[in-house]
C-alpha cells in the first residue's frame, strides 16, 4: 500500500511537470503532442493505481474481518469447553463422593441444557445463532442472556421476510443493552428470550430483570412500534428492576 502511494505522487508530480512546460514554454505541436499523449497515459495510470488500491483495501478489510470471526468463534468454543468441563467435573466429583442422587439431578440438568442448545442451533438463521452465542461469552455485556425454547422452530417460516426475526432478535437485545445499567451488586442483571409459535405467530418474549433506564426504554420500544409496522408489538410492563417485552410475528408452518 505504501508502495503504490508513493507511485501516485510520482505521477502527480510528472502530471505537474507536463502541465508546466506546456503552459510555460513555447513548443511545436509535436512537443505539446508528445505531451499531451503522456499526460494522457498518466491520467491512466492514475485511475488503474487508485482502482487497484480500492480493491486491496477491500481485500485487507475483508482478512480483517475474517480474523476477528475466527477469534470470536475460537472465544465462544473455548467458553463452551469451559461450562461443559464444569458440568463434567460436577458429575465426577459426585461420582467420587458416591452422592448418586445428586448425580441423577446432574444428568437431568446437563440433557435439558443439551435440549436447549440443540432447538437453538436448529433455528436456521447462523447469523443470529452465532450472535447469541457471541453475545453469551461477552464479558462486557450489561447482562446476562438466556434463550429458551421449547420445541423446534424453523425462523425461515416467518412472514413477511426470512431474515426480518433475526435483525429484530438482534435489535431488541441490542435495546435492552442500551438502557441497561451496570451494577455492582452481587445480582447481575439478566435478560430471558422465550421463543414459542402460538397460533400462527412466532413469540418473542422479553423479561429483562436488574436496573435499567425505564424512560430509554420505553423510548427505543415506541420507535420501535413506529418503524416496525408489520410486527404486532403488545403492551410492555415496566417495573424498577423488571421489563417485559411481547413481540409477535405471522408464522407459516411447514
Amino acid at each position: 500500500m505504501k508502495q503504490s502511494n508513493d507511485t501516485l505522487r510520482l505521477i502527480y508530480g510528472l502530471l505537474v511537470i507536463c502541465l508546466i512546460m506546456m503552459v510555460a514554454l513555447s513548443l511545436n505541436v509535436w512537443y505539446r503532442t508528445g505531451l499531451g499523449v503522456t499526460m494522457i497515459a498518466l491520467l491512466f495510470l492514475v485511475v488503474y493505481l487508485h482502482r487497484f488500491a480500492s480493491v486491496e483495501r477491500s481485500k485487507a478489510q475483508r482478512e480483517e474481518a475474517e480474523l476477528h470471526h475466527q477469534q470470536e468463534l475460537l472465544h465462544i468454543v473455548h467458553h463452551l469447553r469451559h461450562d461443559w468441563m464444569n458440568d463434567v467435573q460436577i458429575m465426577y466429583s459426585y461420582t467420587q463422593l458416591q452422592k448418586y442422587d445428586k448425580l441423577h439431578t446432574a444428568m437431568d440438568k446437563i440433557n435439558m441444557k443439551l435440549q436447549r442448545e440443540s432447538l437453538l442451533s436448529k433455528l436456521g438463521d447462523p447469523g443470529i445463532i452465532s450472535f447469541i452465542y457471541a453475545y453469551r461469552v461477552n464479558r462486557q455485556a450489561p447482562f446476562s442472556l438466556e434463550v429458551e425454547l421449547e420445541k423446534e422452530i424453523q425462523l425461515r417460516h416467518v412472514d413477511p421476510s426470512p431474515g426480518l426475526v433475526g435483525t429484530q432478535i438482534k435489535e431488541w437485545i441490542l435495546c435492552f443493552g442500551e438502557a441497561a445499567l451496570q451494577t455492582n451488586k452481587e445480582e447481575l442483571n439478566f435478560l430471558n428470550l422465550e421463543m414459542d409459535v402460538e397460533e400462527g405467530e412466532l413469540l418473542l418474549d422479553f423479561i429483562y430483570r436488574g436496573d435499567y433506564e425505564k424512560a430509554k426504554l420505553q423510548q427505543i420500544l415506541e420507535q420501535k412500534r413506529s418503524r416496525w409496522k408489520e410486527t404486532r408489538i403488545e403492551p410492555a410492563e415496566f417495573d424498577d428492576h423488571e421489563a417485559a417485552v411481547t413481540v409477535r410475528l405471522p408464522y407459516r408452518n411447514k
